[in-house]
């Protein structure tokens, strides 16, 4: 059986040799074993690797000109670390460290390529999320 993370590095090999269908299916199987992973564990890493498996996915279906699966690549983790924000059993600063890697690739690619405005609206909103609040002394 192979680990999470040859999974992932024969993945790469295979995007970088333009070897689109291997590729996608070595992303594919490490996200599966991510995705498992990282409930049973519960360890930031495994989260975080799980997420790259997507972005990865992403930036394999973008270079084949496939945007919609692109984004919905994008958007699986983000919409998950956003239901991980609402529950608050949840590690807060793990969360908001995953949102920061989650978000900015959802942006970059509505600026290239149109997103409903909706989408692009809220998406705006939550970078919010990204800014810490100011100190105030009382």
């Amino acid at each position: 059986m192979h680990t999470w993370q040859s999974l992932l590095l024969n993945g790469n090999d295979c995007f970088d040799s333009h070897n689109w269908i291997e590729a996608e299916r070595y992303y594919l199987k490490a996200i599966e074993l991510l995705d498992s992973l990282k409930e049973s564990h519960r360890d930031e890493s495994l989260l975080y690797a799980w997420i790259c498996g997507y972005h990865n996915l992403s930036e394999l279906y973008k270079q084949q000109g496939q945007i919609t699966r692109s984004a919905q690549s994008l958007i699986v983790p983000h919409q998950y670390i956003l239901q991980r924000l609402q529950n608050s059993e949840s590690n807060e600063q793990t969360t908001l460290n995953a949102i920061k890697i989650t978000l900015p690739p959802l942006l970059t690619l509505a600026k290239s390529f149109p997103l409903c405005d909706n989408c692009v609206a809220q998406l705006i909103k939550q970078t919010e999320l990204l800014t810490p609040l100011p100190h105030t002394l009382h």
